[in-house]
């Protein structure tokens, strides 16, 4: 299994999600679709709802997201989320900047 597509597909998500209700192990789901079962456990801690089910919405938006959906997830300033993945150093400043009252 070390040979595997790292990003997971939406179906697959999907796959996940509906063999988790079902009440499917990780490792049985993992045989299924050729993963780690350790990789899907971790896929699910990650994009879990407030309720505790696995949301794969979630998951699909934050890959495509990239680096950027998982630092967003953990809380980043409204100004970085406001400028989304296209931001630069440039923009921020732009964002930050206020005139100073005299």
């Amino acid at each position: 299994m070390g040979t595997e597509d790292p990003y997971q597909q939406p179906s697959e998500r999907e796959h996940l999600c509906q063999c988790r209700i079902e009440g499917a192990s990780f490792r049985t789901i993992g045989r299924e679709l050729g993963r780690d079962p350790g990789t899907l456990s971790r896929e699910v801690g990650r994009n879990r709802r407030r309720s505790g089910t696995y949301w794969p919405e979630a998951a699909g938006r934050k890959a495509r997201a990239g680096a950027f959906g998982a630092i967003a997830a953990r809380g980043m300033p409204s100004w970085a989320l406001a400028l989304g993945s296209a931001w630069s150093w440039t923009a921020v400043a732009a964002v930050n900047c206020r005139p100073h009252a005299v």
